[in-house]
């Protein structure tokens, strides 16, 4: 089990609150989902996709993010595809 909600307790509740936004709108596109990896693409509100890549380690928690946004880090992006992947298993349980 990947542990998605231990990742976002670091975002700030603002970019959590924005990746809500993208993520209920349907602007975030799952690619690629293995045990280790993680590629998406997040429609940003110009319309621009960007691409999320998130590395699970082997207890599950997030060992990288990177987003390919100005933002330097933790981006509306990535809560967006965190929050996605939180829903997804939460509907395999």
């Amino acid at each position: 089990m990947k542990l998605y909600s231990n990742k976002l307790t670091q975002f700030a509740p603002e970019i959590i609150a924005r990746g809500k936004d993208y993520f209920k709108n349907g602007k975030v596109r799952i690619i690629l989902n293995t045990q280790n990896h993680v590629h998406a693409s997040v429609e940003g509100s110009k319309g621009k996709a960007y691409k999320v890549h998130i590395v699970f380690g082997i207890d599950g928690n997030v060992e990288s993010m990177e987003c390919s946004c100005p933002y330097p880090h933790d981006c509306k992006h990535e809560a967006a595809v965190l929050l996605a992947l939180s829903d997804f298993e939460a509907k395999e349980l």
